[in-house]
């Protein structure tokens, strides 16, 4: 967002544009100008995460940036935030329908779960609103045994001449890598994704309840 103060384009600043920078580039303090504003939800964002704002219109605040050794300055350029940041989460969505296909024959709903796990996933990094998802995860009531899941995990590497365990390793893949996206990407775990994880890792779960169920695997 931009207005016009006398010669200078100033731009006003808004939460998603720090909220991009800061997964592009984690900051531990941010400097305004006579030509960058922030808006409410920015300022709350700073905040939030005690990153220190220096108002270079101030002289004693300009005296002390000059003081700090700070990381770097974060980037807003729309390539930083729509291409290099993005870079990873879309290789991930290419694995997901990769999984979406081995499935689409057999086991349509589990390719239809995955497939629309990658839409909202595609939702979220285009900054698209998907309030309706998480509305939709919230109403899980149990709490997801992710120990459960590692036990199973371990047991996997016996059974490979079983039908379906290429499926379970398959949904493995996608859970942990997805795990370890989010573990590098944020200091602060975002909502959504949590409940994203949740839903793969629910989907992983009942599909090894299935293979036990039709002796795919066993205990």
């Amino acid at each position: 967002m931009t207005s016009r103060n006398g010669s200078n384009e100033m731009k006003f600043l808004t939460e998603d544009d720090l909220r991009m920078a800061y997964q592009d580039s984690p900051f531990d303090s941010f400097a305004i100008d006579q030509t960058r504003r922030l808006t409410p939800g920015a300022r709350s964002f700073l905040s939030d995460r005690n990153i220190k704002l220096i108002d270079e219109r101030d002289p004693h605040q300009l005296k002390q940036k000059r003081a700090i050794v700070t990381k770097s300055e974060p980037s807003f350029s729309k390539e930083s935030r729509s291409w290099k940041w993005s870079l990873p989460w879309h290789s991930y969505r290419c694995r997901l329908l990769k999984v979406a296909c081995h499935f689409r024959h057999k086991e349509g709903f589990v390719a239809e779960e995955i497939a629309s796990i990658e839409r909202c996933l595609a939702t979220w990094i285009e900054g698209g609103d998907i309030s309706c998802f998480l509305t939709t995860c919230q109403d899980q009531e149990a709490t997801l045994d992710k120990s459960a899941l590692l036990a199973n995990l371990s047991s996997l590497g016996l059974l490979l001449p079983k039908a379906r365990v290429e499926g379970l390793i398959a949904l493995y893949d996608c859970y942990f890598s997805l795990e370890e996206l989010i573990e590098n990407a944020f200091t602060q775990r975002p909502e959504c994704l949590d409940l994203l994880s949740d839903r793969l890792g629910r989907l992983l779960m009942e599909y090894l309840k299935n293979c036990k169920e039709v002796g795919d695997v066993s205990d």
